[in-house]
């Protein structure tokens, strides 16, 4: 959630970060924070490497978080309102 809050309303632009947090029907639980900012820069890979980027290290929190509760990460452009969303799953 910092990193949309962050990196998704430069100069000051105003938006909306959303956070959902659910227990689906299949025993997982789901945890979805997505922006209607900036969107992904062009040309950014949505796969986590090291680097100097502070986004960097968000990413590989959010990725070590679902690796540690067992269950799957998605990342990439909201399909809603052209923002950014990551969505992490996990057994319950």
């Amino acid at each position: 959630m910092l990193n949309a809050i962050k990196h998704a309303f430069p100069e000051q632009r105003h938006g909306t970060v959303h956070v959902r947090l659910y227990a689906c029907g299949d025993g997982n639980a789901t945890l979805e924070v997505e922006d209607d900012g900036v969107g992904p820069r062009a040309g950014r890979s949505n796969q986590c490497k090291r680097g100097t980027d502070s986004t960097v290290h968000g990413r590989s929190l959010t990725r070590d978080l679902s690796l540690f509760l067992g269950g799957g990460l998605q990342r990439g452009q909201s399909h809603t309102n052209g923002g950014y969303r990551v969505t992490v799953c996990w057994p319950l």
